[in-house]
């Protein structure tokens, strides 16, 4: 059986930086260890990619990519704190809802 971690739904606009392009997205769900991203065009699995949401940044890597979803993987385990404070962001910011 495959560990999932427990997923969120968010909806929450993040910033993503890829290299030196900064691009917005759609934070649909996190967990600790990820998050899915909606985003108007497809990102190559491995790239590696910056969120910015909430005064938080985080580094992650596209796992997969299709149909404007990409799937990232954070480098490390979100704590507990971040988590919610990720969470939350869509409670405190005017976002794409």
């Amino acid at each position: 059986m495959e560990y999932r971690p427990n997923r969120r739904d968010t909806h929450v606009k993040v910033r993503m930086v890829i290299d030196d392009m900064i691009l917005d997205a759609l934070m649909v769900d996190i967990s600790r260890d990820g998050a899915r991203l909606a985003f108007p065009g497809d990102l190559l699995p491995g790239t590696a990619v910056t969120l910015k949401v909430d005064g938080a940044e985080v580094d992650a890597l596209v796992h997969w990519s299709r149909r404007g979803h990409s799937g990232v993987r954070f480098l490390d385990r979100l704590a507990p704190e971040t988590l919610a404070r990720l969470e939350g962001a869509a409670d405190r910011l005017a976002g794409f809802r």
